[in-house]
């Protein structure tokens, strides 16, 4: 009936509720209003299971909870030792609400929406005992309705949790995750390692919250972008080169757009009271020259007072700066320094575009895109010793392949590029240079 009545043409969402509601005999004002316009959501859950014997069989009781300010009905399937499944349907009108099954034999399990016809936000909570899957061959996996652990015998690291917040530990070291919804994750670490050879521990705290706008498109949909990101992080880290830990408090503002216009700018803030101070801005701007082919600006600047090693700057962006070192071997240089001054400037096209290729069911490939780059950048110790003789400037190409793994819910993006030094390097130590990068989510 949409089709028929509103071909090409455009539906919108109260062209659609109108259709609905003439379907279905009913006014959904309040369901699309609550389902599209609002924060509310769904999580089902069971409370409390309880079974009591009765002439001829068993009277099972479950207490059923409800998140959310959206409430839909929901199927409660009761299943017994034989194996014989028994339905009913809670309206979940109210936060709570308890359902009886009558059984021949005892209930050994209780699911909630088992064919997954309702947006509930957790399933773990759904099942009655609590789903448990154990790994213990290192073979990833990403259950979302099941608790999680998972130990991996390569790298002697225990995993666990669900989709919403997961922990490791292992190897002297401690990690968690948690994600608290709409953009906004907890992260935290605690690195035991050094505690021996120096005699502190390392670690760090870190929130971040995310802002979304619907920017103008010229549709007639309305679109959401997560355009704000805010990071406050509290930590210790160790500088080897002193033997101590060093304190630090951050807070880092990032702002981007990707519909409308494509750019990204970061403002960071790293530092400890009367100790030292870090301050850091980026900028990155992506030009549409003609179709498929993009020139992109990017320049960084800081500048520090005090810094201690781990918060020095660093032109670690650039790839070919290598110098021989002891018994013919190449190291990279990195010029730290208290002040920083970078610039990129890149012309990149795709080679292949909405591939959607599959690698042995493992990751799915999107695009292959190229660059021909220019780079370049200065450190210095202090303001006062800004000289722009000692540019390090390089030029390139580089390969980029974008794609998704587990499902599609995490990207992944990884870059294979050839470097030469133009400028700032001495003759004896100019050559070109290949590398490597990977970028892969926090799994």
């Amino acid at each position: 009936r949409a089709y028929r009545e509103y071909d090409h043409q455009i539906l919108t969402v109260d062209g659609l509720r109108r259709l609905a509601e003439g379907v279905s005999g009913q006014d959904l004002a309040d369901f699309f209003q609550r389902w599209l316009y609002t924060a509310d959501f769904i999580d089902y859950g069971v409370k409390k299971v309880e079974m009591t014997a009765i002439e001829g069989g068993y009277l099972t009781e479950i207490e059923l909870t409800r998140r959310g300010g959206a409430a839909l009905p929901v199927e409660v399937v009761a299943v017994t030792k034989e194996g014989e499944e028994i339905a009913q349907i809670w309206d979940a009108q109210a936060p709570e609400g308890t359902i009886k099954i009558e059984s021949t034999s005892p209930v050994k399990g209780v699911k909630i929406d088992p064919r997954e016809l309702t947006p509930d936000v957790n399933r773990l909570d759904n099942f009655y005992p609590m789903k448990l899957r154990v790994i213990t061959t290192g073979k990833r996996d990403l259950p979302l309705d099941a608790y999680l652990l998972r130990f991996n015998p390569t790298t002697q690291i225990l995993e666990g949790g669900t989709l919403w917040h997961r922990w490791w530990l292992g190897q002297g070291v401690g990690a968690f995750a948690i994600y608290n919804g709409r953009g906004s994750i907890t992260r935290g670490l605690v690195d035991l390692r050094p505690l021996d050879e120096y005699g502190t521990i390392a670690g760090e705290l870190e929130l971040t919250m995310t802002g979304f706008s619907n920017p103008k498109v010229g549709s007639a949909a309305r679109f959401w972008e997560p355009t704000d990101r805010w990071s406050f992080s509290i930590g210790r880290i160790l500088d080897p080169t002193i033997g101590k830990g060093i304190n630090y408090l951050g807070i880092t503002w990032t702002r981007s757009e990707a519909m409308r216009d494509l750019y990204t700018t970061e403002l960071s803030l790293v530092g400890y009271p009367l100790e030292f101070g870090r301050l850091s801005l980026r900028s990155r701007h992506l030009f549409r020259l003609m179709p498929h082919l993009y020139l992109s600006e990017e320049i960084s600047l800081g500048l520090g007072y005090r810094l201690p090693g781990p918060f020095q700057f660093a032109l670690d962006e650039l790839h070919s700066f290598y110098e021989r070192a002891d018994k013919g071997r190449w190291e990279k240089r990195r010029y730290p320094g208290n002040a920083k001054l970078y610039s990129r400037f890149s012309l990149s096209f795709p080679v292949r575009r909405e591939m959607d290729y599959d690698l042995a069911n493992l990751a799915v490939l999107d695009e292959v895109r190229e660059a021909l780059f220019i780079e370049g950048g200065w450190t210095w110790e202090r303001l006062e010793d800004l000289d722009f003789r000692g540019l390090k400037l390089e030029m390139g190409l580089e390969g980029r392949l974008t794609g998704r793994t587990l499902g599609g819910l995490f990207p992944f993006e990884i870059t294979i590029g050839f470097a030469y030094p133009l400028l700032g390097i001495e003759p004896e130590n100019r050559r070109g240079q290949i590398y490597l990068g990977v970028q892969l989510p926090l799994i």
